[in-house]
């Protein structure tokens, strides 16, 4: 598991932090041949969300610290193929959660998941099978403090985690303190020490000279071990603080003769003005400004190049992903140095270098321009019970009749009572069906492409299945049709649709007023801010549902920028009649207005024909724009399952499956519900 990926910010001051990874990176398993995974018991039933500190209760020195620094909380806990995750949101008033939350953003934060060594259990194949997670560790990885190190403490001291961060130590551990002095709480990320602890074999009784000699004996060797660790350590140390000389010396003397300023020493090159705009990057996203700009054919200064360079070697970047991927980057520049072209070998040159060279890739990834979801939002919703395949939906329908009543003047004589002078009348009533419909997305990718991805494959999978499912529903309200007959369907006008296109989920605002009740549609022509109001007095007779409370204006984004080029909404700073001083089209008379990308979805324009429907057999047709003015108390959306993500393993294919699923329903209360013009010239 590489380390970079067991933190990831997840907001402000949150973390996702992968505590118990599945596996390891030499050949499944961490340095000391062990590995967790899906298998390995962590018993979140006693320890669901443990303690979050600092460096297992260190200093950032590496020295026991007096308190535990408790950083933060786990909020969450979850699982997937990569291991056990939590959701940690840090303390902003505690200066190591800054510094843990600094070391976040540059991908140099690390984990470890604490256990308790007398409750692990480790198999003679180096599968851990009990590694109950009994506090989580979150530090800065740099110098000594690498995940590597392992750190120990008796039982009462992780007791004593538990006591000073408030939490509840877990029924049935308390008692184990007395007999457990010796245990020791282990460290882990992606492994673990290597400890053992080896039962009593008997007791055998010593008298006082026997217990000393064996006192002396120890502290003996231990004194000699430790002198032998320490001149170790002292001549590593020696070895490669040289190493570090000699190399920072080489590197010096190599960027002062390729760089050296006429007559004087080379400034660094940091400093050189050409790639001072660079500055503010941080190597990954600086190389793939580069990339960019050399795909492009835009000329790219050796300042640029320089400025990467020394990024990518600086002491913060040594233990990055920019300073591994560092692959001659310096381009130099053969007119500065008086050459002619071609004389050398260069970055550019085919068959003279330009193989060699390659470019570091980042590991953000830019993500597709979305605009966002919000139609749903508006909609009134509700939950169908399990148990029922649609539902029914009880209306309101015909009042009682009023009359005029005349003063009664007859009395009759066989029922005793006056003659009545109203008239009876009945209250009407009526229901709506809603039917429902399965909307799903399924992806699957290789073992190979979740190792070996620089992006994280799953999660960014994730992310993207829950963004275009929004979408997808989004335009499905607006646009939706469930007709599949040839040359029908407003969303294939000229054509028979597929029986699983996603706009046949549901009948939306469009499919209301251009063909259920086309008197709610009107043909528009050049777009003029009275198409506003025309569109709203379709809403019932007179416009008697155009409630300004209760309804809204949406239409598709070319509609929407035409609309801004009306001289109604334009401010008297740039138009003199004015008749809006704000200038903001956030609505049209009254009524709120809010463009959706997701209308004419199944257009590549986003237009629709001159009749107000989408053409995919004959693309060039669709030239035109349409508002819709939508009523929204008179609709009701339906789940009947809100959105399930499920992955699926297949060991014996090695690949993983993600399959998303939703079942959802939608209905108008009348059909007024919507008005449409259409046949806008934008």
């Amino acid at each position: 598991m590489d380390p970079l990926y067991t933190i990831k910010a997840a907001g402000d001051w949150e973390l996702d932090v992968l505590g118990v990874p599945f596996g390891g990176p030499n050949n499944g398993r961490d340095a000391q041949g062990e590995y967790f995974d899906e298998q390995t018991a962590l018993h979140p039933d006693k320890w669901a969300l443990p303690p979050v500190v600092y460096y297992h209760g260190y200093t950032p020195e590496g020295k026991p610290a007096g308190k535990p620094e408790y950083i933060g909380k786990a909020v969450s806990r979850w699982v997937d193929q990569a291991g056990v995750w939590y959701r940690v949101v840090l303390d902003q008033a505690n200066a190591l959660s800054k510094r843990v939350m600094d070391a976040a953003r540059q991908l140099a934060a690390r984990a470890s998941s604490g256990s308790i060594s007398h409750l692990v259990r480790v198999g003679a194949d180096g599968h851990i099978d009990e590694w109950p997670v009994a506090e989580l560790s979150i530090f800065d990885a740099s110098g000594k403090r690498q995940p590597a190190n392992q750190y120990a403490m008796a039982l009462p001291v992780a007791k004593a985690l538990y006591d000073q961060a408030g939490l509840q130590w877990p029924d049935g551990i308390a008692s184990l303190e007395t007999t457990a002095k010796g245990a020791e709480m282990r460290g882990a990320v992606g492994g673990h020490d290597n400890q053992s602890e080896h039962p009593d074999q008997g007791e055998t009784e010593m008298d006082e000279k026997d217990i000393q000699a064996i006192v002396a004996q120890a502290l003996a060797e231990s004194d000699a071990k430790r002198k032998a660790e320490d001149e170790a350590k002292a001549a590593q140390k020696a070895a490669i603080d040289a190493a570090v000389e000699a190399a920072t010396a080489t590197l010096k003397a190599d960027m002062a003769a390729m760089r050296r300023l006429p007559g004087g020493d080379g400034a660094p090159v940091l400093l050189r003005q050409p790639g001072r705009i660079y500055d503010n990057l941080d190597p990954a996203t600086h190389a793939l400004a580069l990339a960019v700009m050399k795909a492009k054919g835009i000329p790219i200064s050796d300042g640029a190049y320089e400025g990467l360079y020394a990024k990518a070697v600086s002491e913060e970047a040594k233990d990055s992903a920019a300073h591994e991927g560092l692959k001659a980057l310096y381009q130099g520049n053969p007119s500065i140095q008086g050459m002619k072209a071609n004389e050398l070998n260069v970055t550019t040159l085919s068959s003279y270098g330009l193989q060699w060279v390659e470019y570091m890739y980042s590991q953000n990834l830019w993500e597709a321009i979305r605009q966002e979801a919000w139609v749903l939002g508006q909609v009134p919703q509700m939950e169908i019970p399990n148990g029922y395949m649609g539902l029914n939906i009880k209306l309101e329908s015909t009042d009682p009749t009023w009359y005029k009543v005349a003063e009664n003047t007859t009395y009759d004589s066989t029922m005793l009572t006056p003659v009545a002078t109203i008239t009876a009348s009945k209250l009407g009533t009526a229901e709506k069906a809603m039917t429902v419909s399965k909307l799903g997305c399924r992806a699957l990718y290789s073992g190979e492409m979740a190792e070996d991805s620089i992006i994280r494959f799953a999660p960014q999978l994730l992310m993207q299945m829950r963004k275009s499912g929004a979408e997808t529903l989004e335009s499905a309200i607006i646009d939706g049709d469930s007709d599949e007959t040839i040359t029908t369907n407003v969303n294939d006008i000229g054509g028979t649709p597929t029986s699983t296109d996603s706009f046949l989920l549901l009948d939306g605002f469009r499919k209301l007023a251009l063909v259920t009740n086309t008197a709610n549609s009107r043909d528009g022509g050049a777009l003029a801010e009275g198409d506003f109001l025309a569109t709203a007095k379709m809403l019932g007779t007179a416009g008697r549902n155009a409630d300004i409370t209760k309804c809204a204006f949406i239409s598709d984004m070319n509609t929407y920028w035409k609309a801004l080029e009306l001289s109604v909404v334009k401010t008297k700073d740039v138009f003199s009649q004015a008749t809006l001083e704000s200038g903001r089209l956030t609505g049209m008379w009254g009524f709120p207005y809010r463009p959706s990308a997701r209308m004419h979805s199944e257009s590549t324009a986003r237009l629709a024909n001159s009749a107000g429907k989408v053409d995919q057999t004959t693309t060039t047709n669709n030239l035109y724009g349409a508002l819709l003015c939508v009523r929204w108390d008179q609709w009701l959306f339906g789940w009947h399952r809100r959105m399930t993500i499920e992955s699926t393993r297949f060991a014996n294919s090695d690949s993983n499956e993600i399959v998303a699923m939703t079942r959802v329903g939608l209905a108008y209360r009348d059909t007024e519900a919507a008005a449409i013009s259409y046949n806008l010239a934008v």
